[in-house]
Parts: structure tokens; sequence; C-alpha cells
């Protein structure tokens, strides 16, 4: 190489270029999707104009054209995020350290003949100017034929945000290696903000092309003061100046300790259960507040605007439940698995060598998650009510959750989709070996889609019921077959006793029971067919990954 920025250039590209591989697979497989659904979308339309519309032919043409922009949206819709969180990793051109754990620049690169702003400008161009092309190239390839013809892209507000929060992203990791849960904190705002302020060109918001200008303003600041603040940060740490406050993480960590009484556990396992809810779910919960409190912050300046009370109610509503259920809870299960003090998903030494079992490790990671899930879902209901309050929409809140009948179906099954999604890939997380945020949620996302997917078609096409009802036997008796046989050879190995499989099995009888129960309760409510609901609903509950997790947990502990 000829010059450092080269060399810097070389080095991302080369770290990182499976991550690149995978951004243009998933261009190249939405192209397709976005061809296909444009083809049928033209033949629809043609045999509109020259067949009267009760035709057959019309009819069939409009529902494979409209299945099919369906699809090709939805996967668009989730690739391009997952696509966006890709670059942000890619480009924030950090290490990750097995005693430090996720840090800033490495500092190996401070010991070059490398100026800082050369260190700065050469990943942080580079990843504006990259997240640019890549919106360019999905909004006028992918997204451009599948979207509705009244719907456009605002291209000038995306080219202004993505650029801007990759910036601020890079600014943060850089420049706050010594404080890695202000960091985490303020990066999880962040990306809360960039999902928030995505929606808002397809939101009916009152003044917004004023509003709008003003937003391209701050992001314009934003993208010009990133580089200078990541510069005096980043040369601040390239001498030794920023440090941890040992006297401030003395502080927080003394402030729970106050509400805590401490008294004697009845074994191992309760100790355990106390580890993990301290090291991994309280951090978990603070994080949620956090962002609770930055939703409400965020409504709260809008009470100057000439917002309505149930508007705001409803901008503070929907928010933290989409948070909660798909930000929130995957990665409080995430979190469990691994050990969120060392910030990495391998089990430390602290972890693997304590005196207790394999099968008392699973359950106590279980019993936390749970525990910190139902902490998280009260605090979300907590603070929706007391915003409520405020705005004078108590009526309205007790409607979100019942209507004449009872309980609100659509809250059942989105706390229903929560736990579900909560134990996520937990036997793929214990095993240790998933590199983390984002790549994990890159299979759990296209497994939920997809589902979703499929579901879907099989909906719309009731002719093929016969089909879904062999499938689903089909995979209930693959998801037993997996728990006898993992069960099984966890107890040949003694890493769990009877007892555990016992309990995870009689849970798995009851949970099923109730899902049943409330499959059948949600189809009687809504006149739905229940030939394929009841069936389904036997898959929902977990026990095959249950069953995989001693093991997962067994290969991370003795690796």
């Amino acid at each position: 190489m000829n010059s450092p920025s080269a060399e810097l250039a070389w080095e991302i590209w080369r770290k990182n270029r499976f991550g690149f591989l995978l951004l243009f697979v998933f261009l190249i497989v939405c192209l397709g999707l976005s061809r296909v659904a444009a083809h049928f979308a033209a033949e629809a339309s043609q045999l509109s104009s020259i067949l009267p519309a009760e035709a057959p032919e019309v009819f069939d043409a409009n529902t494979r054209a409209t299945d099919w922009l369906s699809f090709a949206g939805q996967w668009s819709g989730v690739l391009l995020g997952l696509s966006f969180l890709i670059t942000l990793a890619m480009f924030a051109f950090a290490e990750s350290s097995p005693l430090r754990g996720f840090s800033g620049i490495p500092s190996r690169l401070f010991t070059l003949p490398v100026r800082t702003g050369q260190l700065v400008a050469v990943p942080m161009g580079s990843g504006v100017c990259f997240v640019a092309l890549l919106y360019v190239a999905w909004s006028r390839l992918v997204l451009a034929p599948v979207l509705p013809q009244d719907v456009r892209m605002a291209d000038n507000y995306f080219l202004l945000l993505l650029p801007a929060a990759l910036a601020g992203f890079q600014t943060l990791v850089w420049t706050l290696p010594g404080f890695p849960r202000t960091r985490v904190t303020l990066l999880i705002l962040l990306i809360t903000s960039v999902a928030v302020l995505s929606g808002l060109p397809f939101s009916e918001l009152n003044r917004w092309p004023e509003r709008r200008l003003a937003l391209m303003a701050i992001y314009a600041v934003l993208l010009v003061a990133a580089p200078f603040i990541a510069w005096l940060g980043v040369t601040h740490v390239r001498k030794g100046e920023w440090h941890d406050w040992p006297a401030l993480t003395a502080l927080m960590n003394r402030l729970p300790d106050t509400f805590l009484r401490r008294r004697d556990f009845a074994g191992p396992t309760g100790a355990q259960f106390w580890i993990e809810c301290r090291r991994n779910g309280r951090s978990a919960l603070w994080g949620l507040a956090i962002v609770i409190s930055f939703i409400l912050g965020l409504n709260a300046i809008f009470l100057l605007s000439d917002r309505t009370a149930s508007e705001l109610f409803g901008s503070v509503y929907g928010p933290i439940l989409l948070f909660l259920v798909f930000i929130w809870t995957p990665v409080l299960g995430l979190m469990v698995c691994g050990d969120l003090g060392s910030r990495r998903l391998p089990l430390t030494t602290f972890q693997a060598t304590r005196p207790v079992a394999v099968g008392d490790l699973v359950s106590a990671k279980l019993k936390a998650m749970v525990a910190v899930w139902l902490g998280g879902w009260l605090l979300a209901v907590l603070s929706i009510g007391v915003w409520a309050v405020y705005c004078d929409q108590f009526n309205a809140y007790f409607d979100q959750l019942y209507d004449e009948r009872g309980p609100r179906t659509d809250l059942i099954i989105v706390g229903a989709l929560s736990l579900h999604a909560l134990v996520g890939l937990f036997p793929l997380w214990l095993t240790g070996r998933v590199p983390g945020l984002p790549w994990s949620f890159v299979i759990l996302l296209i497994l939920y889609v997809g589902l979703g997917n499929i579901i879907g078609w099989f909906d719309r096409h009731p002719n093929y019921q016969a089909a879904a009802l062999l499938l689903i036997g089909f995979a209930a008796a693959l998801k037993l077959g997996i728990a006898f046989l993992a069960f099984r050879l966890a107890l040949k190995r003694r890493l769990v006793k009877r007892s555990f499989v016992f309990g995870a099995v009689s849970i798995w009888i009851v949970g099923t029971a109730f899902f049943l129960r409330l499959m059948s309760w949600i189809a009687e409510r809504n006149n739905w067919d229940e030939f394929l609901m009841l069936p389904f609903a036997i898959l929902l509950f977990p026990l095959a990954r249950i069953a995989l997790a001693p093991l997962a947990l067994a290969m991370n502990r003795h690796r």
C-alpha cells in the first residue's frame, strides 16, 4: 500500500468481506423478488384493461400480484433494516477483546505512524459514502417497484438520516471505550431514534413539510459535527486521557444494593439465579427504563405542538410495545444466555467453574429470563398508564386493554409472541459460538418473517389446508423427536437430572394446554376456522429448544 488511508480501507474490506458479501446477497434476493412482484402486477394491470373486472382470470391475477407485492415488501423492509445494522457493525472499525469486550478503535493502530485524523476520516468517510450508495441501490432497484404508486421514498430525507446515524454511531463507539454501560445506553437510544425517525415520512404528521426541513437541518449539523467530535475523542483516547470513573461506577452499583436485603441462599441454584438477575437482568431493566423515558421525553416535546392528547397517547403506546417485543425481548434472551459483565457470549471462568450442574445453570438462566421479562412488561404497562393519566386518556388506556367482549385479542397475541421470542435461538446462543449482534438476529428475524409468510400464504389459499395440516404434523413429530433424543443424551452424559426432564415436560404440557385454550378462545371470538389454528398451537410452546439447551451449554462450558 502506498498510503495509510489505502491500508485502513483495505483492512475494513478484508475484515468484513463476508459482511459485504451478505449485503450483496440480500440486495440480489430482494431485487429478484421485486422484479417478480412487478411482473405479476403488470400482468394483472394488463388483464384488467382487457377483460371485465369480474372475470376469474382478473381475480386470480390480482390475488397473485397482491401476494407477491406483500411478500416482496415485507422481506425487503426486513432485509433493508438488517443491511443497515450490518453496515453499522462493519464500519464501527472496532474489535472484540476477550478481556475488555467490545472496544473502540483497536489500540494497535495507535502505535502506527498514522495521524488521528486519518484513523477517523477513512472509516467514517467510507462508511457514510457506502450507506448512502446502499440506500440509493435499495430505493431505486428494490423498493420503487413494490411500493404503491401514491407512496414514494423520501430520498433526500433518508440520504441525510442514515449517514448521520452512521457517523453518530461511530462517534459513540470510538470515543467511549472506557464507559461501556454509558456507550451501550446511548447506542440503544440512537438506534431507537433512527427507527422512529425512519417511520415519520410514512405517517400522517401535522405540518410534516416544515418539520421535515427542520429534521434534515439537524441531520446535516450532526453529519458535520460528528467527525470533529470523533477526532477530539479519539485523540484523548489515544493519549490515554479518558478512563472509567471509579467513584461514579461505585455509586451506580451501590444505589441498587440499598434496596436489596441480604439473605442466605437455599442452595447453589438459588445463588446462580441471583447472579443471573444481578449481572444481566438489572442492566436490561435499566436499559428499558431509559428507552421508555426517552420516548416519553420526545412526546413531551410534542406537547408544545398542535397534536391532540389521543395522538400523544397513541405515539407512546405503539413505540414502547414495538421496542419491548421486537428489540428488548430478544436482546434480553441473548444477554442472559451470555454474560453482560464480560460483554461476550462464551462463559467466563467465573461462570464455568461455579459448583452448579449444567441443568441447574440452564434452569437459573430460564428463570432469570422469565422474571426479568415479566418485570419489563410491568414497567411498560405502568409507564403507559402514567402517561395516559397525564394526557387525560385514562379511558382510552382501558380501551386498549379491554373491549366489550373482554381482553383485547391483539394484545394477547403480542404477549404470546413476546414470550415465544424470549426463548428465540436459546440453545444456539448458549453455545457461545454466535458472533452476537446483529448477526444472530439475522437468523431469528428470517425464521419469524418466513414463518409469518407461510402462515399468511396458507390463510390466503384455503384449498391447501390438508397440506398445511400435514406440515404441522411433521413439524410436531420432528419437535418431539428432537426433544426425546436431546433429553436422552443429556441424561446419559449426566448433564441434567430426571427432575429437570420431568419439570420441562410438565411445563410444556401445561403451556401447550394453555395455548390450545387461548387459540380456541381467539378463534371463537373472531369467528375463525379452528381446523389449522388448534394443531398449530401445539408448536408454539418450546420444548425442543429447552431439551437442546443443556447440551449447548455443556459445549460452551467445556470448550
